[in-house]
């Protein structure tokens, strides 16, 4: 069942990474810009650093000699040099300001939301068009009913639930 996850996850991550780079098309970019008040100079930094990341990013996706868990930790271990990187150009105010929004979001993301949620959160952050929508309905649906099992088995460890 975990085992299933992480491979949604990784899944879901890959079908990013195919996608037009987040770089690319400024929307991600230009958010980032103002909720961290960053001068041109260092959002084309960060364009830079992402652009970078997501072209190493695809060559691990794109490498068939690597299994699911070689490509999870590499790209674990890319994400975790973007992060450095990223950390090189922001001011301590922006550091400070990031840490508190990584606080209040942890990952980024989808915790605490409910499958309509996370669905309308994923519509607007990869653009989906309403066929991919509806054709993730029930993938979003099964993953409620297979997690909310998980947290209600009593013979799983903390730890794996």
């Amino acid at each position: 069942m975990k085992r299933f996850f992480s491979s949604l996850a990784v899944g879901v991550l890959l079908y990013g990474l195919s996608s037009v780079s987040w770089a690319q098309d400024g929307k991600r970019l230009k958010e980032m810009q103002q909720r961290l008040d960053l001068s041109e100079a260092q959002a084309e930094q960060v364009r830079a650093i992402f652009e970078e990341n997501l072209s190493k990013m695809k060559a691990v996706k794109d490498d068939a000699s690597l299994s699911e868990d070689q490509k999870r930790e590499q790209l674990k271990e890319l994400s975790a040099a973007r992060r450095e990187k990223l950390a090189e150009i922001l001011t301590p105010e922006q550091k400070a300001k990031a840490a508190e929004e990584t606080k209040r979001n942890p990952g980024g993301g989808f915790r605490g939301m409910d499958a309509q949620q996370r669905l309308e959160a994923l519509k607007e952050k990869l653009g989906l068009s309403e066929a991919q929508v509806e054709r993730l309905k029930p993938i979003l649906a099964e993953e409620a009913l297979a997690m909310k099992a998980m947290k209600e088995d009593a013979n799983m460890l903390p730890e794996a639930r």
